[in-house]
C-alpha cells in the first residue's frame, strides 16, 4: 500500500506475501498527514528482505500489529513514528531510523493457523491472544467481537474459541 496524500486509517487488516522493488515492502507511507494502524497483520510465509512498514513522511500510530518475516519491521526516514503493543517475529531489526515506543511491543512466534496456505488467523496458545490494548474496536476482521477473553488479541483476528456441539444420542 502506497500511501501520499491526507490522513489515513488501516484496521483488521492483512497484509500477507507483499513485496516491492524498493522500501516498504506492505507499506510504503509517504503523506505530510497522519496515519493510525491497528489490529493489523503484515506476514508472509518466507523472509523478505524489505522493511515491512516504511515512513517517508508524516505522523505514523501502529499498535496492537503483528509484524513477520522482514528484516525490518518498521523504518522511518522522516516524520514521526510512535508503535506499541505490537508482536515481531522472524524481524531481525523490529525498528529503525528513531521510532518511540511505548514498551509493551515484543518478540515471539505468534502461532498462526497455517501460514504456507495464507491462513494467518491465531492458534489457541497464541502469546498474541490477550495481549493488545484496548484501541477502541469492537471487532476483528470476521466480524468477532473484541475482546473474547480477558483482553484483546494484537493482529487483525481476534481468537474466537469454536465448540462443536455433537448431537445426543441415546439407545
Amino acid at each position: 500500500m502506497f500511501h501520499e496524500t491526507g490522513d489515513g486509517r488501516v484496521v483488521n487488516a492483512l497484509f500477507a506475501g507483499n513485496s516491492a522493488g524498493g522500501r516498504g515492502a506492505a507499506l510504503y507511507l509517504a503523506s505530510p498527514g497522519g496515519m493510525t494502524l491497528l489490529h493489523n497483520t503484515i506476514a508472509g510465509p518466507t523472509p523478505t528482505g524489505a522493511a515491512a512498514v516504511y515512513v517517508w513522511l508524516g505522523a505514523v500510530g501502529l499498535t496492537n500489529t503483528i509484524i513477520t518475516s522482514h528484516t525490518v519491521a518498521i523504518s522511518r526516514t522522516a516524520g514521526s513514528v510512535y508503535e506499541d503493543y505490537n508482536l515481531f517475529f522472524g524481524v531481525p531489526t523490529p525498528t529503525a531510523g528513531g521510532v518511540t515506543s511505548g514498551g509493551h511491543s515484543f518478540t515471539a512466534n505468534p502461532a498462526f493457523i497455517n501460514p504456507a496456505q495464507a491462513d494467518y488467523h491465531l492458534r489457541a496458545g497464541s502469546p498474541a491472544i490477550d495481549a493488545g490494548l484496548n484501541a477502541g474496536l469492537a471487532v476483528d476482521v470476521d466480524g468477532d467481537p473484541r475482546p473474547q477473553d480477558a483482553g484483546f488479541d494484537i493482529g487483525y483476528d481476534e481468537f474466537a474459541l469454536r465448540l462443536l456441539y455433537l448431537p445426543l444420542v441415546r439407545r
